[in-house]
């Protein structure tokens, strides 16, 4: 338990790793062995299996992320790490970017986009100003 005033845990790569993991692998198990989501470029649900879990864990700036994605930073710093999909039935191949937080369960996402398809970014990290 956490104590009032004390300052929270630094959230290491590995910490956003195992929670990408933890929660692609409940998510999946609930939908039936597929990971999905909804693509809005496409204006349909993309059902995808986890090739990869990528190593580096990535960071934008609150600024970065705001003028990126035109909402507030849940903090000042970030952090995200990308992660490979193949596309069920088909031959596409997504890059998820899972934007992770600290919460009280424990290190979960609180937004997942597509990056990337087929290596074609969607996105542009850092952001263009």
């Amino acid at each position: 338990m956490e104590h009032p005033g004390k300052p929270a845990a630094k959230v290491t790569a590995e910490d956003i790793r195992k929670g990408i993991q933890a929660y692609i692998a409940k998510d999946t198990q609930l939908k039936g062995g597929y990971f999905l989501i909804w693509d809005d470029q496409a204006k349909r649900p993309r059902v995808l299996q986890l090739v990869r879990v990528h190593e580096k864990l990535n960071k934008l700036t609150a600024a970065e992320y705001e003028h990126l994605f035109k909402t507030k930073a849940p903090a000042s710093e970030v952090y995200f790490a990308c992660c490979d999909f193949r596309e069920v039935g088909g031959k596409a191949t997504l890059d998820l970017d899972f934007f992770m937080q600290a919460t009280l369960a424990g290190i979960e996402p609180f937004r997942i986009v597509i990056h990337k398809e087929n290596g074609k970014p969607r996105l542009q990290y850092p952001p263009e100003k």
